[in-house]
């Protein structure tokens, strides 16, 4: 596989990022690559993680919001701009990302475009690989608010994620209730 991809004009592969850390209203600010972790991996969790064991205590995940991009997958995380707000017992957690991803394109009978799933691999020494390549721009924001009490606190998560071709759900059973079109 080449180092340097004459498609997009910049390496296969890169990651970096700026960060930010302060204890006044901004606790953390992130420019360029990072993770998103929220709802104990319900809604989204792009960091490393551990499967299932005898101990139910152990279930849980908890992890900051955001963390600077140390994947070496060129998958699981986004780029952009990431921002954690603190305010006495009200914290909010903003990001906004917009990547390229690899994706296999079809045109359907009427001529539609669109892709049924990402290629997560990362490589592109094929011609069929290098044709997937970066067919596909995502783009997610989301949000995290929390009300902190002492030890406890509540909290509201949304995440948004749009797509510049749609998503067409496969015809398996298992794919049966999976999202499909633009935006979810």
């Amino acid at each position: 596989e080449k180092f340097w991809n004459s498609k997009i004009g910049l390496p296969d592969f890169y990651s970096s990022h700026i960060g930010f850390s302060g204890n006044d209203l901004i606790r953390k600010l992130i420019i360029g690559d990072f993770q998103v972790n929220a709802g104990q991996g319900l809604i989204i969790w792009e960091s490393m993680a551990f499967g299932k064991n005898a101990n139910v205590l152990t279930l849980k995940r908890e992890q900051s919001f955001f963390t600077p991009n140390q994947s070496m997958s060129p998958y699981k995380f986004e780029r952009g701009v990431a921002c954690e707000l603190k305010l006495n017992s009200i914290s909010a957690d903003i990001f906004i990302s917009s990547r390229l991803h690899d994706a296999t394109v079809y045109n359907d009978s009427n001529g539609r475009t669109y892709f049924q799933s990402f290629q997560e691999s990362g490589l592109h020494r094929t011609t069929t690989e290098t044709r997937s390549m970066f067919n596909v721009r995502r783009y997610t924001s989301g949000i995290s608010f929390k009300y902190l009490r002492g030890a406890d606190h509540i909290g509201w998560n949304m995440i948004a994620t749009g797509f510049s071709l749609p998503l067409k759900k496969g015809d398996a059973v298992y794919q049966r209730f999976s999202p499909e079109g633009n935006s979810f």
